[in-house]
């Protein structure tokens, strides 16, 4: 999942907390980005229990015009997968290639990334959810399984 960039910079939504969604309740206390975010990864729970989540962090954009924006959401988003079991968090900002200057020239046109810097942003979720699959061999072993209605029986090793 990867939301915020368009609430946050364009839009001028506050970025809040997780805490700003009752996951008890399922209530939004606050209109802000967090709490809607948590509020549909919640919902999505309902409907998928199993499913895994990869919350995708903001990018290290240069020059950083909404730095602290940036930083506090993509704090948030480390907590929004302690939040919930089956997620993890995608850190473009920390490990992925700063957005700057010489990165727009070669993958931006207009304003938005042109198809190769689309290929090339998915080829680095692709390489992170990689190294997530690998790194925890065991939350994977049954995502075959997720809405298949096959219950997850304990598997002999």
């Amino acid at each position: 999942i990867a939301l915020g960039v368009n609430d946050i910079y364009n839009f001028r939504y506050e970025v809040g907390a997780v805490t700003d969604f009752d996951k008890q309740t399922s209530q939004r206390l606050k209109p802000t980005v967090m709490a809607y975010y948590t509020s549909i990864v919640a919902r999505y729970k309902e409907i998928s229990p199993d499913a895994k989540f990869f919350f995708v962090t903001i990018p290290n954009n240069k020059p950083a015009d909404f730095e602290e924006e940036t930083l506090l959401f993509n704090r948030s988003l480390y907590e929004l997968a302690a939040m919930f079991d089956n997620a993890y968090v995608i850190d473009l900002y920390q490990y992925g290639p700063a957005y700057d200057e010489k990165f727009r020239k070669h993958y931006y046109m207009y304003g938005h990334m042109t198809p190769s810097g689309y290929i090339f942003t998915a080829q680095l979720i692709d390489s992170y959810i990689d190294y997530y699959v690998r790194r925890y061999p065991q939350d994977f072993k049954t995502i075959g399984l997720v809405n298949s209605g096959i219950p997850f029986l304990p598997l002999k090793e």
